[in-house]
């Protein structure tokens, strides 16, 4: 019996070095990728469905002003604009991060405090790898469940409580007499079946809260680990009271988490990965680990979200400071109360989805709206997204795609790709007047919206469109709003000369076979369009380009615009 046992202890001491070994191997080579990773844009597979559990069940407190909507977010290309930003090393700080990114602070505090913690991660980058190391662990797509059990009751039968835990007794009583007595290997072989249906019978009932639980005491060690650094990212005291209360959940976890032995398969890894599963059906471990996780949550949700919020504030810091470190150039918002001379200031702006992006600036004073013509890919469009990203990133990130960009809390909508919704039967002209009205609602009600308009009323003829645009334009900036509408209804500059400043993008027709586009805003009335000259560019009939001319000049002469 003894050769048996020292046969036994042989292969653990075997396979306990092989994992050591594996382990270090991968440390080493995940500090190298982490090293060579920053500064750069990071390429992930990204469920924005799952990333967006946190904002969606438990959003942390970012004293927001305003939550982007749906159609703000489809508007400035939201989802694009977060893999841009998402250099996180975790799923537990992309969640974070997605979150943050979609809460516009009203706090100028918060803005500065975010600013200087991404001046610290840059000024103390070996500090930082060895907090992305600690992160890093929690990289498992299961994490992304975890906010599950902040915000849902937790399914809990008593009975099968009560039955695993004497099943799992009779396993290791069955275990250990095997060592002695070989008839003990019937016992051994017959629990092992009857655990195995206990094992998935469970399973198949609390699976999405159970992978939630076995990530919990890796996140309790990743806090434990990043609580022994002294780095401004983390609030210790807080911490620390948390860890606390999660002292008895974390023992309960026991040995729920062995599954992630089986990551990044290979001859080693697999069988380790075998051990463990036989481990958690023959002992019923994560059945058990969970019934008791389950009773001892319940007093410690906040304590659980805490360090999961601790944690995100950390690799989203260090992720937003990797970001800025990709940027040609940046700044730091400049947030300023407002008040009635307040105006915002934004130099060299450029968009970060566009290659080799033209920046432009913009200067607009408080009381004063920003009406900008031109035709289509000249640039209006792309520059008021350009301005409603740096004034997101501004409150978000604390980052601004400019040389400077003084503003002060604003509130961002935008309506600038509005279609016909053909489940609900609406007109393009119906979804965009719901959009409108909520406009007027949120500049009755807030002092500090930035409204970002495209063709306003462009689902309706030019006499009504031109007509409610204006109404509806003076209105909203009839306030403490900020508006920024582009147009080709140049009737519109006339109308709005009291309320609105005119900008202008134009194009060069330089032959018959180039069209140039500087890009470059301009302040003033564009004085002769070019619609009428592409028709010639494209070689449309002479006769129709001649027509055009003709209708156009006797337009003017009559007046008759509309």
């Amino acid at each position: 019996m003894l050769g048996y046992l020292s046969i036994g202890l042989i292969i653990l001491c075997f396979v306990i070095i092989l994992l050591i070994y594996a382990r270090k191997r991968k440390q080493k080579n995940k500090r190298a990728a982490l090293q060579d990773s920053w500064g750069k844009a990071h390429s992930k597979n990204r469920q924005l469905e799952r990333i967006a559990v946190l904002y969606e069940l438990a959003p942390p407190d970012f004293a927001a002003i305003n939550h982007l909507d749906e159609e703000t977010c489809n508007d400035i290309d939201f989802a694009s604009l977060f893999d841009l930003v998402d250099h996180t090393t975790s799923k537990v700080g992309q969640q974070y991060l997605y979150a943050q990114l979609l809460s516009t602070t009203g706090s100028i505090d918060l803005i500065k405090e975010r600013a200087s913690l991404m001046d610290w991660v840059t000024e103390h980058p070996a500090e930082r790898l060895e907090l992305q190391m600690a992160i890093s662990k929690l990289d498992a797509r299961q994490i992304y469940n975890v906010p599950l059990l902040f915000a849902e009751s937790l399914p809990f039968n008593k009975n099968m409580s009560i039955a695993s835990e004497i099943l799992k007794w009779l396993a290791i009583f069955f275990t250990i007499g095997a060592f002695f007595d070989l008839r003990f290997i019937l016992g051994v072989v017959a629990l092992f079946f009857i655990n195995l249906v206990v094992h998935y019978l469970n399973k198949k009932h609390i699976q999405e809260h159970l992978s939630a639980f076995i990530q919990v005491s890796k996140l309790i060690s990743a806090a434990e680990k990043i609580n022994t650094f002294q780095t401004p990212l983390v609030d210790h005291p807080i911490l620390t009271n948390a860890l606390n209360g999660l002292k008895k959940l974390k023992q309960n976890l026991g040995l729920i988490s062995v599954d992630t032995f089986g990551q990044g398969y290979n001859e080693t890894t697999a069988m380790i990965w075998i051990l463990g599963e036989y481990l958690k059906i023959m002992f019923l471990i994560e059945v058990n680990s969970y019934y008791k996780s389950i009773k001892e949550l319940t007093d410690k949700k906040e304590d659980l979200y805490k360090i999961y919020c601790a944690l995100g504030k950390t690799d989203a810091t260090i992720a937003m400071a990797s970001f800025k470190a990709t940027l040609p150039y940046s700044s730091t918002p400049q947030m300023i109360a407002a008040d009635e001379d307040t105006v915002i200031e934004i130099e060299d702006a450029f968009h970060p989805l566009i290659p080799d992006c033209v920046a432009n600036s913009i200067r607009i004073p408080k009381g004063r709206g920003t009406l900008i013509s031109g035709s289509n890919m000249s640039g209006k469009t792309s520059f008021i997204r350009t301005v409603g990203i740096n004034i997101l990133f501004a409150q978000t990130l604390s980052i601004c795609l400019a040389k400077k960009c003084q503003i002060p809390p604003l509130r961002l909508s935008s309506s600038i790709r509005i279609s016909d919704d053909v489940e609900e039967g609406k007109s393009y002209y119906i979804q965009e007047v719901e959009r409108i009205y909520n406009f007027l609602e949120a500049a009755n009600d807030h002092h500090g919206n930035f409204f970002l308009l495209d063709e306003i009323f462009k689902g309706t003829n030019t006499l009504e469109r031109v007509a409610a645009a204006s109404a509806v334009l003076s209105h909203l900036n009839d306030g403490n709003s900020y508006v920024m509408v582009a147009t080709h209804d140049i009737e519109l500059i006339d109308l709005l000369k009291d309320g609105f400043d005119p900008y202008y993008f134009s194009e060069e027709i330089q032959n018959s076979e180039s069209i140039y586009f500087d890009h470059k805003i301009k302040k003033g009335v564009l004085q002769e369009g070019n619609a009428i000259k592409l028709l010639d560019f494209f070689q449309f009939p002479k006769s129709v380009v001649k027509e055009a001319l003709l209708q156009k000049g006797k337009m003017l002469k009559n007046k008759t615009l509309f």
